[in-house]
């Protein structure tokens, strides 16, 4: 428990924790709003560009259904 502890105050893992959080939380927000307004130009765009928005987005929801 000794090495866990001299990890975390001597070698500066607290700081890299707080360092990965910062980066993991911009990441997650950027994701959610750039997926959020893809989706809503999916969903609500008229015409020929809806019509390939929501085949694009069939695409990518068929893709999912695939197991890897």
């Amino acid at each position: 428990m000794d090495n866990c502890q001299q990890a975390v105050y001597n070698g500066g893992l607290g700081a890299a924790f707080l360092n990965s959080m910062i980066v993991m939380a911009g990441a997650v927000l950027l994701t959610v709003v750039v997926a959020s307004l893809a989706a809503f130009f999916c969903a609500c765009t008229p015409g020929r560009i809806g019509q390939i928005g929501r085949a694009v987005f069939g695409v990518l929801a068929a893709g999912l259904a695939v197991p890897a």
